[in-house]
């Protein structure tokens, strides 16, 4: 698997931080299973985001093991984060918020924020890798050409991408 590898993209929510923890705090329920209710689920973001909640997220238990990982053993590729903000109409605030959790947790990688997750696949290129928690986003991003890696925990990652070393 020598394929070169020039650009790494790392998701936040599920990857970084711990948004369903915060939301299963908040509501009771997790986050998939709140999908299925949707007027009720836009009014739970609303406040969610009016909270500031993206601002405050914990990060994922493991997310230093990475994070180090990737700035020390992949300092010579381009590292970015990817994520979304769900929503065209939160794309500033939810972007603000999620600006502020990577400057707490000091990591200083470039950022790209997208109105909605399906527009993740659209930063696909060959030799582009995606670190992501949803199926269906490294699904697309496979399909587009680039490499998606299905997050689950760091150590599992971090053994996947040592195969494009």
């Amino acid at each position: 698997m020598s394929k070169r590898i020039t650009k790494i993209y790392v998701d936040m929510d599920g990857v970084l931080a711990n948004f369903e923890k915060k939301w299963i705090e908040q509501y009771g329920l997790d986050p998939e299973m709140t999908h299925r209710h949707k007027k009720e689920r836009k009014e739970q973001f609303k406040q969610f985001v009016k909270n500031h909640e993206f601002a405050v997220l914990e990060p994922m238990p493991d997310m230093q093991t990475l994070v180090d990982y990737l700035n020390e053993k992949w300092d010579h590729v381009p590292i970015e984060i990817l994520s979304s903000t769900a929503d065209e109409k939160y794309f500033e605030t939810v972007s603000q918020q999620k600006r502020m959790w990577l400057h707490k947790h000091d990591i200083d990688w470039k950022e790209n924020f997208v109105p909605g997750k399906s527009l993740k696949h659209k930063y696909a290129e060959e030799g582009h890798i995606l670190i992501d928690d949803d199926r269906q986003n490294v699904s697309e991003w496979n399909d587009a050409g680039g490499i998606g890696i299905l997050h689950r925990d760091a150590l599992t990652t971090i053994a996947l991408l040592k195969l494009y070393k």
